[in-house]
């Protein structure tokens, strides 16, 4: 009898909890509507969502586990309903399945606007994110730029991508982080469904986040691109927003379009979403160019003064070749052809100093011609042979303008002239660059 009483009041309790709630959570969902909180930038920004005047809003985001309404990549009032609706749905799971785990932006920022009293939530402890923030380890963020690579048509305008660095200054960046967003690729897809594809939006596309040095080797050694690196100066409260929409947009495909929404542009997306002001998007209503992003984004205050250039292994190597005499280079090439001269008595004669130059600058274009055709090199006997003399000083590589020092990318170009009779000449190009222009920048 003791039990059953026990049983009935255990149950009368559960009731009475669930019916406060459900009144609490009635007040929260006619408070958003009064304040209109789906309206409201944040909101629009945190699920992608744009407008035009013909279909309304949709959002860019298009996996559908993205989304808690049925209606909700094309409604943000359901979606704002339905996400308070599972804060309150009793729902312990925890991690990927709960609101608070999986939205962990959309539930502090809504618990922000309408004050929600967290005690009357279900407790969760987020383990997984938690362990994943901790991997990351966020202190600052930088804003990569490698350069232009005509060999992918997806590269032709250069890229960027987001550093996080960590809070312990001895840790190498190299180890850091990296988020960036591309078009996901079926294997087997040729060049010319590739171009296509990318330029219709027949492709998703998706963030990724990879270890840097990755990236480095990637960009700056397989494909000699060079790259720069942009400190952004967000707080501590905006670099932890930014960290919390990743979390939330990990997996999820969106809509990839070549010319404009693209990798710059999810890139500036995301700034939005812990900076809504700045509205970085509206600067590109055609297309955007990578290059042209990092002006808008220094323009709009992210940027601390300064940049680090990270020059490519060609770079390195050209500089290395450059800075040799001439009976250095023809040592160097004999070396590079045949490894055996390292025994002639051409080179065992040369003091170590020379020795040293001419090692490093082989060595360097053995990785270079390894990592561009795949091919097996001499290294280890480079290597052998250059621990036994001195080290030889870095090329000296005096850094190039940045890609923000450019000039832009609109042009209008008005000539005249006679070629048997007078003529006049008028003509607009819309973006980028052709070999008559300024190569600075």
């Amino acid at each position: 009898m003791f039990t059953l009483c026990l049983t009935c009041m255990a149950a009368f309790s559960s009731l009475a909890t669930a019916s406060s709630n459900n009144k609490y959570l009635a007040t929260l969902l006619k408070r958003s509507d009064t304040h209109k909180l789906y309206k409201k930038p944040e909101w629009l920004a945190l699920l992608h969502y744009h407008h035009s005047a013909i279909s309304g809003f949709h959002s860019q985001a298009i996996s559908r586990n993205f989304f808690l309404s049925e209606d909700g990549r094309r409604s943000p009032r359901k979606e704002l309903k339905a996400t308070l609706v599972s804060l309150f749905s009793g729902n312990n799971d925890d991690d990927d399945t709960s609101t608070q785990c999986r939205f962990p932006l959309r539930y502090h920022w809504l618990k922000s606007e309408l004050s929600i009293d967290s005690d009357r939530l279900p407790k969760m402890s987020c383990n997984k994110f938690l362990h994943w923030r901790q991997k990351i380890d966020p202190a600052s963020v930088t804003l990569v730029f490698p350069s232009e690579y005509m060999n992918a048509p997806s590269s032709i305008f250069g890229h960027t991508l987001l550093r996080f660095d960590p809070a312990q200054k001895t840790r190498s960046t190299l180890l850091s982080y990296s988020v960036s967003f591309a078009a996901m690729i079926p294997k087997g897809t040729s060049g010319s469904e590739y171009l296509l594809g990318g330029v219709d939006g027949k492709f998703p596309g998706r963030f990724q986040t990879k270890p840097y040095y990755q990236k480095v080797k990637e960009y700056g050694k397989i494909e000699n691109r060079d790259i720069w690196e942009y400190r952004l100066n967000l707080s501590k409260l905006e670099v932890d927003r930014l960290l919390m929409h990743l979390w939330e947009i990990r997996g999820i495909d969106f809509e990839y379009y070549f010319s404009d929404e693209n990798c710059s542009y999810r890139l500036m997306e995301l700034l939005e979403i812990v900076r809504p002001e700045s509205r970085l998007t509206e600067k590109f209503p055609l297309y955007v160019i990578p290059s042209e992003t990092i002006r808008e984004i220094i323009a709009k205050g992210f940027v601390r003064p300064g940049h680090h250039y990270r020059p490519s292994l060609a770079t390195k190597l050209r500089a290395s070749i450059n800075s040799l005499t001439q009976r250095e280079r023809d040592m160097a090439l004999a070396i590079s052809h045949n490894p055996s001269t390292l025994k002639t008595q051409a080179f065992e004669s040369l003091p170590d100093t020379e020795k040293s130059a001419i090692l490093h600058t082989v060595y360097r274009f053995s990785r270079w011609k390894e990592l561009k055709y795949w091919r097996h090199s001499n290294e280890s006997v480079l290597v052998k042979a250059m621990t036994k003399l001195p080290p030889a000083a870095p090329p000296r590589i005096p850094p190039p303008a940045s890609p923000d020092q450019g000039h832009p990318p609109f042009r209008i170009e008005l000539s005249g002239g006679h070629e048997k009779n007078n003529y006049f000449q008028i003509g607009i190009r819309p973006l980028y660059h052709d070999v008559t222009d300024n190569y600075r920048g």
